[in-house]
């Protein structure tokens, strides 16, 4: 049995804007920023907001939309010397990943002008550590 418990999440903002000066023809190059908030609010129990942002004037639309995730720990159940917050970098975010890849996807298929925009199947949380985009406080 897993010591990390994914309890729930919910979507915290979506936002969405159309450029309307975007004359682009053929295939545009995205540069999503992707970050993560990670939040404990008891000695078991943490948050994890993900977000994504696009946003350029060379772009068909800019995005941002913020997920929080909602976890727990049981420290009694690990037979192993495992930090909770380390669980939460490493499982937690890749947990969340692919609910903000959905809403993505939802968000930009919407527009009904442009093709939707699928996220990359990726390691987020490789990604987010290369990038220094995990951000931790109590």
């Amino acid at each position: 049995m897993s010591v990390l418990k994914f309890i729930n999440y919910h979507t915290e903002e979506i936002r969405f804007k159309r450029n309307p000066n975007f004359t682009k023809k053929g295939k545009v190059s995205l540069e999503p920023e992707i970050e993560a908030n990670i939040s404990m609010y008891q000695d078991e129990k943490a948050t994890i907001e993900l977000s994504i942002k696009i946003d350029s004037d060379e772009l068909p639309f800019n995005v941002f939309i913020k997920i929080l995730g909602k976890f727990s720990f049981k420290k009694e159940e690990s037979n192993e010397e495992v930090e909770f917050i380390d669980l939460l970098k490493m499982n937690g975010v890749a947990i969340l990943y692919p609910y903000l890849r959905s809403e993505v996807t939802s968000v930009t298929s919407l527009s009904n002008e442009y093709p939707p925009y699928i996220l990359p199947i990726i390691n987020v949380s490789e990604l987010l550590k290369e990038k220094k985009g995990i951000h931790t406080g109590k």
